[in-house]
């Protein structure tokens, strides 16, 4: 058959075939037309040969693609599933069990060891991450507020009692604490949840924290004290709740108290902070309530404690006008019965540029960092003459700490027309403070406890560094624990301005950047 070509088509072959059937007789078969048929089954066969492997091929392909698909699809579907597993197991399924036990609910009903879990409320009680930081799972009412309580349960009790603290502020499950028979110090350091904010922390457990827990932890333990940050996004808080999870399981020294987390609601996170203290199993005998911006010489401190030494004292309430103008002579004095262990509110009375103490009034200067509006807080809201502790630092005794819980949730459960009319909107947390003391004890103050514009003399008990935490923190560590610190003033400001001189402090204060976001002094 001339006109064949092994390229032709499948219907070009058959074409053929049939045009050479009908030219010949069908009785009549010749030996070319033979050879022609044999070679048309072999051109056939090895057509569907080609066919058939071309085919094969292609299935092959397929198959393997679609098995490429599924791989591909499964490895996700897999990655998928054990993150979702593990995100459920570390923030949704964190129930809340005792400090003592070890082990939490997994997805399965099984029973498996966890340590990512963050103390919350009580220092023995654990809840889930996320809820800490959403100020959720919490049984406390809000308690520094305008409006009312409604139905809270803290409304069927007036005014708590004195001999029902023990079982308010107690619990059966056992605790790391300290062993002293004497005087146990819980340290609480206000910060926040926030990546600057651990760098002063970090700042903090490589110097003067890490002093405590290698030199002090029979009398004292320090911990770390957030409350619920702003946050923009589920996935943002879900960043937040793991730095914060992994800085608990390296530390331990990290708690979520509740209370939203800016410097208007510092009463709420001062309440909450005395509440943690006094809930804790260890019966703190004093509690120090500082901010994480400060650096604290413990011996210092206990020593206050032990000899119950002070340089003045003050009436809280200024009354006559010989109050308002009182001075304090700064000579060391103490107390009778020592250790202090009753009556204690001790730090910095916070005072004016003329070394006078007339009290509390509204800052009204709108660039001042504490500025009050009339409009949001007019003057006859009070509290006149209040003198108070800065409260970058001040040390109480253990019924000094349970006096102003009382007081905070004896006021809470009123009628909001039967509370004092600054309550829920003074935004100053040591004013709010010292007002709730001021029928209970006088204020004492320490020259060891230094402000920001202050030099660092050889009696210094706590230093308030400001801005410049966590900067001088380190140098300041090891000029303590050499023993340097105790011969001489070592320095203790990176800025420019004479130290010991509050207007050359302020002026400097105020050039600085910050102070357009954060206000003025």
């Amino acid at each position: 058959m001339k006109g064949f070509r092994r390229s032709s088509t499948l219907p070009e072959l058959q074409s053929t075939k049939y045009g050479s059937d009908h030219r010949k007789s069908s009785s009549s078969h010749s030996l070319t037309g033979l050879s022609s048929n044999t070679d048309l089954l072999r051109a056939l066969k090895s057509h569907a040969s080609q066919s058939r492997s071309t085919n094969y091929s292609l299935v092959v392909q397929s198959i393997l693609c679609c098995c490429l698909v599924l791989m591909l699809l499964g490895g996700l579907l897999s990655y998928s599933s054990v993150t979702t597993h593990e995100r459920t197991a570390r923030y949704h399924l964190m129930i809340t069990r005792e400090y003592s036990e070890k082990h939490v609910l997994d997805t399965t009903g099984v029973l498996e060891e966890r340590n990512d879990r963050i103390p919350f409320a009580k220092p023995n009680l654990l809840v889930q991450a996320t809820k800490a930081l959403q100020f959720q799972e919490y049984d406390a009412v809000p308690l520094y507020s305008t409006d009312a309580l409604g139905g809270a349960a803290v409304k069927k009790k007036k005014e708590m009692k004195k001999e029902n603290m023990e079982r308010l502020f107690t619990s059966e499950t056992a605790e790391s604490c300290p062993s002293s028979d004497t005087v146990r110090l819980f340290v609480g350091i206000a910060s926040r949840a926030s990546v600057r904010a651990r760098a002063k922390r970090n700042a903090i457990r490589d110097s003067w924290l890490g002093d405590i827990v290698e030199s002090y932890g029979k009398s004292v333990k320090g911990t770390f004290l957030v409350s619920q940050p702003n946050f923009k996004s589920q996935g943002e808080l879900l960043n937040l709740a793991d730095d914060l999870i992994d800085e608990y399981r390296l530390y331990k020294d990290v708690a979520v108290i509740p209370g939203p987390e800016n410097y208007m609601a510092l009463p709420i996170k001062t309440f909450s902070m005395m509440r943690y203290a006094l809930s804790s199993t260890c019966q703190y005998t004093h509690v120090l309530k500082t901010d994480d911006d400060v650096y604290l010489r413990i011996g210092h401190l206990l020593d206050i404690i032990h000899l119950g030494i002070y340089h003045g004292v003050l009436k809280i309430q200024a009354n006559a006008i010989s109050d308002y103008t009182a001075k304090i002579d700064k000579i060391p004095k103490r107390k009778e019965a020592t250790p202090w262990m009753t009556s204690m509110y001790i730090g910095k009375v916070d005072r004016n540029v003329t070394n006078t103490y007339p009290g509390f009034e509204p800052v009204r200067d709108p660039e001042n960092k504490w500025y009050l509006s009339e409009d949001s807080y007019p003057d006859e809201l009070g509290p006149a003459g209040i003198r108070w502790i800065s409260g970058w630092g001040y040390l109480v005794s253990r019924d000094v700490a349970e006096h102003v819980w009382e007081e905070a949730q004896s006021i809470a459960s009123k009628e909001v027309h039967q509370r004092p009319a600054w309550w829920g909107r003074l935004p100053w947390e040591d004013v709010v403070v010292a007002t709730l003391l001021s029928d209970y004890t006088d204020l004492y103050h320490h020259e060891g406890f230094k402000a920001a514009w202050d030099s660092c003399k050889n009696d210094t008990v706590l230093k308030h560094l400001d801005n410049q935490a966590p900067l001088l923190v380190a140098g300041l560590g090891e000029q303590d624990r050499t023993g340097l610190w105790d011969k001489k003033e070592v320095v203790c400001s990176a800025g420019k301005y004479e130290p010991g001189d509050y207007n050359t402090w302020k002026r400097w204060r105020n050039s600085l950047p910050d102070a357009k976001t954060v206000g003025k002094m």
